[in-house]
């Protein structure tokens, strides 16, 4: 069951974070790092709040879990950042599409 709700608390975590940063390439006539950091925004509160109390019914104190979540979703938002950054310059990707 786990498994399930992991699953489903990262599918809607993908869904507002895709949904805000495609505004925001819009929205900046393709700043990709804009959009991002927009995305990750909006998606991070969402995120750690699902996770922390449906998916691992986690009780330890914010104090104790926030900072190591926003230290993992940094270093995954860096990852991200230069996935992206080296697929749209290595295939000439025009922002946005």
């Amino acid at each position: 069951m786990i498994f399930l709700r992991f699953g489903l608390v990262y599918f809607l975590t993908a869904v507002i974070d895709y949904a805000v940063f495609w505004v925001g390439l819009r929205a900046t006539g393709g700043g990709i790092l804009a959009a991002q950091i927009a995305g990750r925004a909006a998606s991070i509160p969402f995120n750690y709040l699902a996770v922390r109390s449906k998916v691992f019914a986690s009780t330890a104190r914010h104090e104790e879990t926030a900072p190591k979540y926003i230290a993992l979703y940094a270093v995954a938002f860096v990852l991200s950042y230069l996935m992206i950054r080296l697929l749209s310059d290595a295939f000439a990707a025009s922002w946005p599409a």
